[in-house]
């Protein structure tokens, strides 16, 4: 006769066998991300603030827009797009503290706006720049929580879900492979409500981090875009006057 504790070792056999291993935590599941996106443990030590360029095309290839964004640890944020033209710039900078938008025509006369943001988008920019920032880590407890919300088969992977809650307000869901913990994709609610997702289709290197460099963008299932991530600089110079409001 077969035994309860032989039927419970059965059962964990199983559980092992389906999710790669028994009933990972949150807490395992985010720390082997984080350490799947660093060559090694060490690689992040100096790591302080990131600059890339953003490209973005529709479904048929024409450019939708182009975009710098620059990240300086802790949470100073600032994001320069452009219309496929060039016509049009708009700024948008954080840091952490106040925050404020500046969208002006690249053209002789052309007509500039700045605006200060408000509180609670300046909060959030604010999570959203530590989230970026940390290689998937959790948020501390003072900021916000974690969750795993189960398994899912995307792009053709199976992953852990996990969803980072921040106190502003900021939500976003990551989905990591399940053998080999890299990010597959990413979700956030629009405040439309729809679900935008950006699946990853490939990843690269600088100086021993793992960072996108191609997305595809689908929003409630439908692609509407890829987007190419190019000229990535670690730690770069930005002053602190690129993230003060220009006109006091």
């Amino acid at each position: 006769m077969v035994s309860l504790r032989s039927i419970s070792a059965v059962l964990v056999l199983l559980t092992s066998n389906a999710f790669g291993q028994a009933n990972p935590t949150v807490a395992e599941v985010i720390a082997k991300a984080h350490n799947a996106a660093l060559k090694e443990p060490t690689s992040a030590d100096k790591f302080k603030g990131v600059r890339m360029e953003i490209k973005t095309v529709d479904v048929e290839q024409k450019p939708l827009g182009f975009t710098t964004l620059e990240l300086v640890a802790p949470q100073s944020r600032r994001e320069i797009d452009y219309t496929p033209d060039f016509f049009v710039e708009t700024i948008t900078a954080s840091n952490g503290l106040e925050g404020w938008t500046s969208r002006h025509q690249l053209r002789a006369g052309g007509r500039a706006e700045n605006k200060i943001i408000q509180f609670q988008q300046v909060a959030r920019l604010k999570d959203v720049t530590i989230s970026d920032l940390n290689f998937y880590s959790a948020p501390e407890a003072k900021q916000g929580s974690v969750n795993l919300i189960g398994t899912a088969d995307i792009d053709g992977k199976k992953v852990y879900s996990v969803e980072y809650k921040y106190n502003s307000g900021y939500s976003v869901t990551r989905h990591f492979d399940t053998k080999s913990y890299e990010l597959v994709a990413t979700d956030q609610i629009m405040p439309d409500g729809k679900t935008q997702r950006q699946v990853v289709k490939e990843l690269f290197w600088v100086d021993g981090l793992s960072f996108t460099k191609r997305e595809e963008v689908y929003i409630d299932g439908k692609k509407i875009a890829e987007s190419t991530y190019d000229k990535v600089t670690l730690n770069p110079t930005v002053s602190e006057s690129s993230f003060a409001f220009p006109i006091r």
